[in-house]
């Protein structure tokens, strides 16, 4: 026999706002309408009406010689054994049952971002509301071990549990075989959900950020991590001091170098410049003093870590801070994390309205909704760039300031210091 009654009774005493929390007695009633009959079937309902009520758990309000009904009476005090038929546990016990899981999980994490994300799951069970991912990942039929939900049941908090540990960056597919026990489950049913909560909680995550630059601020890569740099710059590896000024049309440092690497104070840099894109950044030649940095966006974490070292080794002396990025949201963006997370005196480089209007032929419109992004955007080094912007709609690459062979190089030769 079905209990499409009793089911009901569970769902409109969990969803009251008091009568789940216990404490409180008398009956309560609801109608039965022709839609239930049409959905459940009336033979199935009127037989189960007559049985419940023949076991003393239901009231039924009869008409025509009982051959019909139009409402059902329960008493608060039968709903100890109304769960009991359905082998669940009361809403107040699952819910005790998932604090304590989730205050088990967050003794075991010590990253801000992760806890302030539990803190909130913890709220929404205070007030007798059953988080969505307790639902997908741990599932509430656990808690009174009936689940099949597979392997993947709790694969979300080991992941978070993993993503804490992490100091080094880890290939995407490595960290899901290493920590999660499947190479691919990670992409396949966690990865939207992580970026998520990464996107809300993380400090480190900046709303312009793409998907894969969120990953890589968790140490989560899709590729090798690799630092350009072109210029000037002294290093120290395995005891080795390297001077990089040798390679006049830069180099890379992967990610086991940046793990090793050093910033010596002996440095001769008196210009560094961050560049967004790629072909701007090898376009631009070498100059005597001048460090330029490939900054392919957002800079991840271990990139960051190594040039917060060397600003601060440079820190006290005469150093020109610039950045070149595209001229439109993003590029704002790119430019305020930088000075916010790396270079604090950072100034912006070939962003103003002169460049814009000289390569507005070559401009993109954006998209409503990223305009208004842009419209609460204060950023006093680039207000002017702003508004531009949003007088016209139009958004520029940094790549279209190649267009005609001219350089980047040749654009700077062009200003002074005092210009910029």
């Amino acid at each position: 026999m079905t209990k499409i009654l009793l089911e009901k009774i569970i769902k409109r005493y969990e969803q009251s706002s008091k009568d789940w929390k216990g404490g409180t007695g008398g009956n309560r009633s609801f109608p039965i309408q022709q839609a239930d009959f049409d959905q459940y079937g009336k033979s199935n309902l009127m037989e189960e009406a007559r049985a419940w009520e023949g076991r003393g758990l239901i009231r039924v309000k009869w008409f025509a010689g009982k051959s019909d009904m139009s409402r059902i009476e329960y008493s608060l005090e039968n709903i100890g054994e109304i769960y009991k038929e359905l082998n669940r546990l009361p809403k107040m016990d699952r819910l005790k049952i998932a604090e304590t899981f989730v205050r088990g999980q967050m003794e075991k994490v010590g990253a801000k971002w992760i806890l302030d994300y539990y803190q909130e799951q913890l709220v929404l069970l205070e007030k007798g509301k059953w988080p969505g991912d307790l639902e997908k990942y741990w599932c509430q039929e656990m808690v009174i071990g009936v689940s099949d939900a597979g392997a993947e049941t709790g694969a979300l908090f080991r992941c978070l549990k993993a993503l804490d540990g992490l100091r080094e960056p880890v290939y995407k597919r490595v960290f899901s075989k290493h920590y999660l026990g499947d190479s691919k489950i990670f992409e396949r049913t966690l990865q939207t959900r992580v970026i998520s909560l990464a996107r809300k909680y993380h400090r480190g995550v900046e709303e312009a950020m793409n998907d894969s630059q969120v990953l890589s601020q968790l140490y989560i890569e899709e590729y090798a991590q690799e630092l350009s740099v072109k210029g000037e710059l002294i290093v120290s590896l395995d005891g080795k001091d390297l001077d990089l000024s040798v390679f006049p049309y830069g180099v890379s440092l992967n990610s086991e170098t940046l793990k090793h690497l050093r910033i010596p104070a002996h440095q001769r840099i008196k210009k560094i410049i961050t560049v967004e894109n790629k072909a701007n950044y090898v376009s631009m030649a070498s100059e005597p003093g001048t460090l330029i940095l490939f900054s392919h966006g957002y800079f991840s974490p271990k990139e960051r870590d190594i040039l917060c070292e060397l600003e601060r080794r440079l820190r006290g002396q005469e150093v020109i801070y610039l950045h070149s990025g595209d001229l439109d949201y993003g590029g704002v963006r790119i430019f305020q994390y930088i000075k916010r997370r790396i270079f604090p005196e950072l100034m912006p480089y070939l962003m103003d309205v002169e460049q814009y209007d000289r390569y507005l032929g070559e401009g993109q419109r954006i998209e409503e909704e990223t305009l208004e992004k842009l419209r609460v955007v204060k950023e006093p080094l680039l207000q002017p760039l702003i508004h531009r912007i949003l007088e016209t709609g139009m958004g520029i690459e940094q790549e279209s300031f190649l267009i005609g062979n001219e350089t980047i190089t040749s654009i700077w030769k062009g200003k002074t210091a005092d210009e910029m």
